[in-house]
């Protein structure tokens, strides 16, 4: 609970200021300006998370209990709050790396504290035997190291705070608070619904599943966290929106691919890693999978942002989100988990093709739609179909069909490169950083 109270609280708290720095700061000339821009809102978030630190001291024994209940150790509150505030400054320095294009740095700070904080966790949890409050410390101490280096090596942030600055970040940020809230519910709700209408059992199987496919956002999140300031900085380029066609393209196919291969090998990566109480989690995974892919698509459809029509993108995730709530409640009871995860894969699917369509009213990119479509569709249908054929073949390996599986990705494979280099993705690319 107290995970998601955390995320909640850093869109509430951050009111989404680093959304309006990745619409901004790439586009801008001088880096005075850009330092002018990320120091305002750096101080600004240093001061709404201390604010929210004190004022969560002052009501600690109520919040305790509505975040949680009377049972609930307050000292664990007040360490969970802490945890939150750190984490949040973190990974908004974090941000700051990528805005700049500090790609090296950012990756080697992003390891720092992945080890410092694993490290940290078996310490405490597992050397001291402190639990939950072990795994709150080792979060606190992860993201402090994180921010001592960045500090250590900053050239971006200063003493600077210009108030004009501020009010234009949240007037773009602030629309974009409910619609991170909807989008969280969005994926969120599925797991609330499969526990109150189905079982702990499910609930855990499908959390299994979920932890596989959230490699996918790993995999691909890099390349999305690196396009958006690209996007931004290179809008106004005539050039710019047949270029993101092409990528755009291409992201599709490689995805699709990354769908195959979790389709095809779900079955003996959960069998080799889990019990079998969990083998039946192989069986959403690569529609989960499917899912993240559809929700980061996000990233070609800047128009609403450059045209700073964030109301729009509110509006959208809003209806998102009621989608999901209703279709979940109506599908589970039939479908049980199955009924859950398609709410979700239609809910996600509404949302970006609403987000295409009026992103493309004031930006308009050369997508080859009838093709994007089809790839959308195919990996849709195997994303489903596969794991059912699984199912029917039962849970046992069978080492001939892993064969016959392994050259249908490697096929797969071969295309999607002769499809590359079509579409001249090097090209693109090393246009793109110049």
């Amino acid at each position: 609970m107290m995970t998601v109270t955390g995320i909640l609280m850093t869109y509430i708290i951050g009111l989404e200021v680093a959304q309006s720095l990745v619409r901004f700061v790439p586009s801008m000339e001088t880096l005075e300006e850009k330092k002018m821009h990320l120091s305002t809102a750096f101080w600004f978030y240093i001061t709404s998370f201390t604010l929210f630190v004190i004022i969560s001291f002052l009501f600690k024994d109520q919040l305790s209990e509505l975040v949680f209940d009377a049972s609930v150790n307050v000292f664990v509150f007040e360490i969970g709050i802490i945890s939150i505030a750190t984490n949040a400054i973190y990974f908004f320095l974090q941000s700051v790396l990528r805005l700049n294009r500090n790609v090296k740095s950012s990756i080697i700070l992003n390891l720092l504290y992945v080890i410092c904080t694993s490290g940290l966790a078996i310490y405490f949890i597992l050397f001291r035997k402190m639990g939950v409050i072990g795994n709150f410390y080792a979060s606190i101490g992860g993201s402090l190291i994180g921010i001592l280096i960045f500090v250590i090596i900053n050239s971006h942030i200063s003493f600077q705070f210009n108030a004009r600055i501020l009010r234009k970040l949240l007037k773009f940020s602030i629309p974009l608070i409910p619609a991170s809230i909807a989008v969280y519910i969005t994926f969120y709700v599925d797991r609330i619904f499969i526990k109150e209408f189905l079982s702990i059992a499910d609930l855990g199987v499908y959390g299994i599943a979920m932890r596989f496919a959230s490699v996918t956002n790993i995999l691909i999140g890099g390349f999305m966290t690196a396009l958006g300031p690209v996007i931004y900085e290179k809008f106004a380029d005539k050039e710019t929106p047949q270029q993101l066609g092409k990528v755009f393209y291409l992201f599709l196919m490689s995805v699709t691919l990354l769908i195959i291969a979790t389709a095809l090998f779900s079955k003996e990566l959960v069998m080799f890693i889990t019990t079998p109480d969990y083998y039946a989690s192989f069986q959403y995974i690569s529609i989960l999978a499917f899912n993240i892919v559809i929700y980061n698509l996000y990233i070609f459809m800047p128009g609403l942002s450059i045209a700073k029509k964030t109301y729009y993108i509110a509006v959208i995730a809003i209806i998102s989100a009621v989608i999901n709530l209703v279709l979940n409640y109506l599908l589970i009871s039939i479908y049980g988990t199955w009924g859950s995860i398609l709410a979700t894969t239609i809910a996600s699917l509404t949302s970006q093709s609403l987000t295409f369509y009026f992103s493309n009213k004031y930006y308009k990119i050369s997508i080859a739609t009838r093709q994007s479509v089809l790839l959308i569709l195919f990996s849709l249908i195997i994303a489903l179909t596969f794991p059912m054929l699984e199912i029917w073949k039962g849970y046992f390996i069978d080492w001939y069909w892993v064969f016959i599986k392994a050259v249908i990705l490697i096929s797969a494979a071969f295309y999607f490169f002769f499809m590359a280099k079509k579409y001249r993705l090097n090209a693109i690319l090393k246009e793109s950083e110049n």
